[in-house]
């Protein structure tokens, strides 16, 4: 499964072997004679942009274009702000936006899920459900490599599935400073039993 992360990966090592033939040293003569070096550097290369889906109680619902780092409130400014009715206590607006992500304002009347920039249901859709995941899918997860998606896999056999995300903090080698940065990437769909 291609990630964002995967893709960053794969930009990150593209600039580092950039920098390192940036870095190669040619020997050049100036008029006089005189030897000299002129070093070629690299420039920057630009992240893809990101498209997003910004829709419910807004100005201007449709699909925008944002870029790595943006975060929800810079769609809902894209999209024209909120609209009268907007439930903005239902809205993160800090969260970062992700390409292909679909991220819905309640209107008056509509479900509300606090802290969500999507619905509960399209916020699971754009995570990993520790209970179904190959431990492919779980190392795009940062801090998880093949040991640790192993141990959640053989936690969740033994235990019979999670039936919480903070659950994974009983996996040997999941420690807090992993789950804070895998928290709000995946959720428990299917409770144990």
């Amino acid at each position: 499964m291609i990630t964002v992360k995967t893709v960053a990966a794969a930009f990150l090592a593209a600039a580092l072997v950039a920098v390192l033939a940036g870095a190669l040293v040619l020997i050049v003569r100036d008029g006089e004679g005189q030897q000299g070096a002129e070093i070629f550097l690299p420039t920057a290369t630009p992240m893809p942009d990101l498209k997003v889906y910004v829709s419910g109680a807004v100005r201007r619902p449709g699909v925008y274009t944002m870029r790595h780092g943006d975060r929800l409130s810079d769609a809902l400014a894209a999209s024209g702000g909120a609209s009268e009715d907007a439930q903005m206590s239902c809205v993160n607006l800090a969260v970062r936006v992700r390409d292909e992500a679909h991220y819905h304002v309640p209107g008056a009347g509509e479900a509300c899920v606090v802290g969500g920039g999507s619905t509960a249901q399209e916020a699971r859709r754009e995570g990993i459900d520790l209970n179904t995941a190959s431990p492919g899918e779980l190392e795009t997860l940062p801090g998880i490599g093949p040991v640790k998606a192993k141990a959640i896999v053989d936690y969740r056999e033994q235990a019979g599935g999670f039936g919480s995300v903070s659950q994974v903090m009983e996996v040997t080698g999941i420690g807090p400073a992993t789950y804070e940065s895998i928290r709000d990437l995946v959720y428990v769909e299917q409770q144990p039993g």
